[in-house]
């Protein structure tokens, strides 16, 4: 989780001053619906999803953001 947490807060600004910019975290299915076998990836995508819906919101009219699945 704190890669992409620390790679977005490093490139922000730079990404903000450029046109188009798209930031692509890519998640996962089993951020909806866990699977108890994998607990910690499950929850780490869950988190990824929420950062990313929150920054979408955040970056509006700045960044694209594109949370894929």
């Amino acid at each position: 989780m704190l890669g992409p947490i620390r790679l977005t807060n490093a490139l922000i600004d730079h990404l903000i001053s450029q046109p188009d910019a798209v930031i692509v975290n890519v998640s996962s299915g089993l951020a909806f619906v866990p699977l108890s076998a994998t607990p910690t990836y499950s929850a780490t995508k869950a988190a990824l999803h929420s950062y990313s819906v929150s920054l979408r919101e955040q970056l509006k009219g700045k960044v694209e953001m594109l949370n894929a699945l």
